[in-house]
């Protein structure tokens, strides 16, 4: 996967400015990582690599937005805590299922890729 491609899809999809994503670069990698982990071809097509890389970024979308939210639930079990945003579960993470269902030829989504617990 090309990650200068991934960023560029992230930047465009978050309404970023490219020089922002230059700080996010760990989180994109770490995107690619997970969507190369979970790819049921060893040996993509040019089609099949570009529909990937979309999923990692969208994937870093969802990530990012769930760390950044300023509309944050929180939930609290003696010393743990556990905080998400409702918004970043509505937009990205329905685009990242969507996206999961359309390209189940190329990723192993499963049930256990989830975002939160």
């Amino acid at each position: 996967m090309d990650l200068t491609r991934i960023s560029r899809r992230f930047a465009a999809l978050g309404e970023m400015d490219e020089a922002q994503c230059l700080r996010l670069r760990p989180m994109l990698e770490d995107a690619c990582a997970f969507v190369f982990s979970h790819r049921k071809i060893d040996d993509p097509s040019e089609e099949q690599e570009r529909r990937l890389e979309l999923l990692a970024a969208v994937y870093a979308l969802k990530t990012y937005y769930s760390c950044a939210e300023q509309s944050v639930s929180s939930f609290t079990a003696g010393d743990v805590k556990f905080t998400s945003s409702a918004e970043a579960d509505g937009r990205w993470e329905k685009l990242w299922r969507q996206l999961c269902g359309e390209n189940r030829d190329i990723i192993d989504s499963g049930n256990f890729i989830f975002g939160r617990v």
